[in-house]
């Protein structure tokens, strides 16, 4: 939970600092979430993962978007690291 919380936060600043609103992004069975985002905030939440989870593991974010469909309107992204 530590690091969840960890990138979380990373996110929340990364926003604040960018002056873009904060996105709606969630962790569900250990999968950060999020829906709608630009391609530049896509890139804002990646480096914000990367800056908590990189800096002490060797591993890559894995970012895969998945288009709107008639039951979810929407577009969500998930970041698996």
């Amino acid at each position: 939970m530590d690091l969840e919380k960890q990138v979380l936060n990373s996110i929340t600043e990364a926003f604040a600092d960018s002056d873009i609103p904060q996105p709606k992004v969630w962790f569900e069975y250990g999968t950060l979430w999020a829906d709608n985002l630009d391609p530049i905030s896509m890139l804002i939440v990646k480096k914000a993962v990367e800056t908590i989870v990189c800096k002490d593991h060797n591993t890559d974010i894995e970012v895969t978007k998945f288009d709107p469909t008639e039951k979810e309107p929407w577009t969500h992204w998930a970041f698996d690291f």
